[in-house]
């Protein structure tokens, strides 16, 4: 079997594109044809040949092209799906806080240099969608406990619920009173 380079030097060959010396100039002949695949032919075969190997090539080249302009097109469709969405930052500088319809789709951005609370209520005060998906972050220097109010379940990993300060979580409603919640968290 032959290597690559073998492979495509027969490829130039047949194709006519081959350069021998510093000629600059294509180089194949129909004798230099036959000699490379040590048969003989006829020059008509010989040019029926070229000319079919000349096509496959351009075939080729044009499905390789069509084939990187669907490529760009779909890159540029994601890049059009990409989110756009700027969200209003709601702070609060107190240590107690409950959530509000307001805050949903939004950042919760508690400031308090204290300890603070920051409270998910339940749905009867509070009817958050269901996939209502609310960003906390903490700052100020003191801890925040992110708590459920009467019959809410907050789901997070190791039961942790705190944020220390300069992190981020995210509180993503999941049922009617059931919150998951995930990020930087500590207990």
């Amino acid at each position: 079997m032959a290597n690559n380079s073998v492979l495509q030097e027969q490829l130039e060959i047949l194709a006519g594109t081959r350069r021998q010396g510093n000629q600059g100039k294509a180089a194949v002949r129909y004798e230099d044809f036959n000699k490379q695949i040590g048969t003989k032919t006829n020059q008509t075969d010989f040019e029926t040949y070229q000319a079919s190997v000349t096509q496959s090539l351009a075939d080729q080249t044009t499905a390789l092209t069509d084939a990187e302009t669907a490529l760009q097109a779909d890159i540029d469709a994601l890049d059009d799906t990409k989110s756009n969405i700027v969200r209003t930052i709601n702070t609060y500088t107190g240590t107690s806080q409950t959530l509000a319809l307001g805050d949903a789709g939004n950042v919760v951005h508690m400031t308090n240099a204290s300890a603070k609370t920051l409270t998910v209520p339940p749905n009867v005060d509070v009817a958050f969608d269901v996939g209502t998906q609310i960003d906390v972050r903490c700052s100020g220097g003191g801890k925040l406990t992110i708590a459920p109010g009467s019959g809410v379940t907050i789901e997070s990993y190791n039961s942790k619920y705190g944020l220390e300060s300069l992190r981020f979580a995210t509180l993503l409603k999941v049922a009617t009173n059931t919150w998951a919640l995930d990020g930087a968290l500590v207990t």
